[in-house]
């Protein structure tokens, strides 16, 4: 049975180009991910949601196949790593879990 416990859920908000994710390191279960528009921030906030999802976790992008910028970061990112992201056939969204 899925935990309904909304205590354990932490939002966190910002200027992701500022903020300091380093006590969130590995602990994340579920990253979503929807920033700016630029290919540079794409690029920057994918690999900081890398290195937050723990193991087992999910991170999930918004706005893939819309903007260009994001399609690009999310796309070189994928060939780099060889994550192998899935789209959500019918959405702009993106998944990967990391295993």
């Amino acid at each position: 049975m899925l935990s309904r416990d909304v205590s354990k859920i932490t939002q966190l908000t910002g200027d992701s180009a500022g903020f300091d994710y380093t006590k969130h390191t590995d602990r994340c279960s579920l990253v979503f991910v929807d920033g700016s528009h630029a290919y540079d921030y794409a690029k920057a906030d994918t690999e900081t949601a890398l290195k937050l999802v723990s193991k087992d976790g999910i991170v999930i992008w918004h706005d893939y196949g819309i903007w260009p910028g994001v399609t690009a970061a999310l796309e070189e990112i994928d060939k780099e790593k060889g994550l192998g992201l899935k789209n959500i056939k019918g959405t702009s969204l993106v998944y990967w879990k990391n295993e």
